[in-house]
């Protein structure tokens, strides 16, 4: 078979394509709310149940653990919880390693941990305290369990997943929307953190929301103060998220100029 006689079936076919293609996109934008709603009720559905099965996982009780982070983050909200709201003493972690560096300076358990202490600056906050004082609250108004801060976790976590759906259609479109927000929630580790004592389902939902306000204040639909103080809560939950939220804001005061007026809004909210 000649050349010429291939082409016009290799044209169909990209034609057929093309079309299939088209009818997948219509199709999917025409459906696209309740594809949303189902991820989301996919994500809500995968947290109750493992909210359901929780008391019989292991990592259920890994803050007993006196060497993970769990068990600090727990025994420090513990304290806030009995009314040391400001942490008004010096508490940093004393972990097995630090214990065994102490003995190789032959030091004794006491000496060790103010040692360690010296070390880590003193009457100072170990890590920024706003997970602490979150730990703290929930175990005063819903007892000395964590079912209260998972629940919290798990909201965290669904908002997280709306705001991907959000920002995929932002910034790439709809496939990559549902796609992201459905690896997302299919995403094991993303589920896990939910129900352990760390900061994880916080930050990824703080910075998300860094993302879906910095998207909202350059359309003109978001106010800056509201940026302002999302800056001031991600110095209290992790300092490091500010090194998304101050390009973030001159990537604003660059773009948008005629709102160098109210850049001053942002500091009075931070």
């Amino acid at each position: 078979m000649s050349k010429s006689q291939k082409k016009p079936t290799s044209k169909k076919q990209k034609s057929s394509k093309s079309s299939q293609r088209f009818q997948l996109n219509s199709w999917i934008e025409e459906n696209y709310k309740s594809l949303s709603y189902g991820i989301l009720g996919l994500a809500l559905f995968l947290r109750l149940w493992l909210l359901v099965e929780l008391p019989t996982l292991p990592f259920s009780e890994m803050h007993k653990h006196a060497d993970l982070d769990m068990g600090f983050f727990d025994a420090w909200g513990e304290r806030i919880a009995n009314g040391d709201v400001f942490t008004d003493t010096t508490w940093h972690p004393y972990h097995n390693w630090h214990q065994e560096a102490a003995m190789k300076l032959g030091l004794d358990d006491a000496q060790g941990r103010a040692k360690w202490n010296e070390w880590y600056g003193g009457k100072i906050y170990h890590q920024e305290p706003l997970y602490a004082l979150i730990i703290g609250f929930t175990k005063m108004f819903g007892g000395s369990g964590h079912m209260l801060l998972f629940l919290l976790q798990m909201i965290a976590s669904m908002f997280s997943v709306w705001m991907i759906l959000w920002l995929g259609r932002h910034y790439f479109g709809l496939v990559a929307s549902l796609a992201g927000g459905l690896l997302f929630t299919l995403y094991s580790p993303g589920l896990l953190y939910d129900v352990v004592i760390l900061r994880t389902s916080f930050t990824t939902c703080y910075s998300l929301a860094l993302l879906f306000m910095a998207e909202k204040l350059m359309k003109g639909e978001s106010k800056p103060w509201i940026f302002g103080l999302l800056g001031g809560v991600g110095y209290l939950l992790q300092t490091t998220s500010l090194l998304i939220w101050l390009p973030l804001l001159i990537r604003w005061l660059i773009v948008k100029k005629e709102d160098l007026k109210r850049s001053w809004q942002v500091a009075l909210g931070f």
